[in-house]
Parts: C-alpha cells; structure tokens; sequence
C-alpha cells in the first residue's frame, strides 16, 4: 500500500509539473478542417491575399502553399501580445529560393521573422531593446539543413520581453547560439496583433509551406516545443504537452 501511494504521489507531481508548463495557444490552423482556412482553436479563418494551394501528404495532413509572386500572404486571427509572444509552424521551402530574395516568414506587430540566406533573421522590437537576431541554420537540427532540398522544419520563435529570453527552436531543439539573453523591458505595439504568414513585397516573398501553425501570446518551455515536435514528426497534430527534451 505505502508502495503504491508513493507511485500515486508520483504520477500526480508529474502531471501537476506539466500542467504548469503547458500553454494552449490563442490560434491555431491545421488545415484539416473541412474549412482548411478555418482554426482548430481560435475564431478567425486565415485570410490569403493572392494564390495558394492546400494539398495532402504533408507531415501531418493537408498543408498550405505561397508562390513566391507579389502578395502572397495569410493573414490570420489578432493575437492579444501583452508582454510575450511563440510563433510556431512547420515550414518547408519551394522552387526559386536564391541568395537574391529575402522571404519573410512571418509578422506579427513588431515582431518578424525572414530568411537572408543562409540566416533567418529574427526581429524584435522593445522599450529595451530593438534586436535583430540574425541565425545560420547551417547543420542544425536532427538531419543536416539544406534550404533547397525541400524538407519539412519544425520552427519556434519565442520572445518574452520580460525575462530578455529571446531564442528559435530547430526541429525540437535549442542548438547553442540560437538564444540571447536581452534586457528586460516590454513589447513596443503590444496589443491586439494579426499574424500574417509570408510577405505582399515581391523581393521578400518567396514559395513556401507552411501547416501546424500555433501562436501564443506567452513563451512556451523547451518541454513543450519538444512535444509539439515530436507529435508532428509523428503525424499527429500538437497535443500542446509537456515532456522531457532527450539529451544531446
């Protein structure tokens, strides 16, 4: 009996741990609604502005693509930032991509995110700080990156003002000199924000595939960008849980 109350005890503390780690998003679109524009959380279906193509096959169901011509954005349901804010997507590049063209991958208020081969460009803006976090992608992650080769990546951009903690998650793992440490102060433009996927100016447009797409108006921990990943690379959409993140 004093065995199995320890391991009750167990398992409750556990639970309560991830609990509290876990963060659900204010918006997320999968794709695999009978409307793939509309959220499986959240009200508001994404809006594109130009083509786009919703297609099956992809890491987890149906998928979205932009073509890389003038006005190719998504623009989805405004996210109340207060003093954080996680974008995170899969996200796998088209034809056409060049050291020429600077693709954004996403906008929301003040924060952004764009591709400058072989870097993507990570954007914020603050009362301490204006940053722009620029990152090689080069050899990261759990296969060796290549931007023309056309594979699946799972990203997670974090930034929580309050803390300084600014870092991109690479298919499930924070690679040493993906993170900084900034100082404390809050977002500039903070408020109600739309997320916009992609770019409507021809030079930072670019053909890419975007799905799983989730964004939170907190910073999400290590334990669950680990799970989302390992959900996706399962084929499962996120379960927004919490888990341990393996050894490197």
């Amino acid at each position: 009996m004093k065995k199995q109350l320890l391991l009750l005890a167990a398992v409750m503390i556990i639970t309560a741990v991830s609990v509290l780690g876990q963060v659900k998003p204010q918006v997320y679109y999968t794709f695999d609604l009978a409307n793939p524009l509309a959220p499986s959380t959240g009200t508001t279906n994404l809006s594109p502005s130009g083509a786009y193509t919703v297609s099956t096959g992809g890491k987890v169901g149906k998928y979205i693509s932009v073509n890389r011509a003038v006005n190719q954005t998504l623009t989805g349901q405004q996210v109340p930032v207060s003093n954080a804010v996680t974008v995170e997507f899969l996200w796998k590049p088209g034809d056409g991509w060049d050291e020429n063209r600077d693709p954004v991958l996403f906008t929301i208020g003040n924060t952004t995110a764009k591709f400058i081969w072989p870097e993507i460009w990570f954007s914020t803006l603050s009362s301490s700080a204006n940053d722009n976090f620029k990152i090689n992608l080069q050899n990261v992650g759990p296969a060796t990156w290549s931007y023309f080769a056309k594979n699946w990546h799972h990203l997670v951009f974090v930034y929580n003002a309050s803390t300084g903690f600014k870092g991109l998650y690479v298919d499930g793992t924070l690679p040493a000199g993906f993170s900084k440490s900034l100082p404390g102060g809050t977002i500039t433009g903070a408020g109600n924000q739309s997320i916009i996927m992609g770019s409507n100016t021809s030079f930072q447009s670019g053909q890419m595939s975007f799905d799983e797409i989730a964004v939170y108006n907190q910073a999400i921990v290590a334990g669950q960008v680990y799970k989302d990943y390992a959900d996706a690379w399962a084929g499962s959409h996120y379960s927004f849980g919490v888990t341990a993140v393996p050894a490197s």
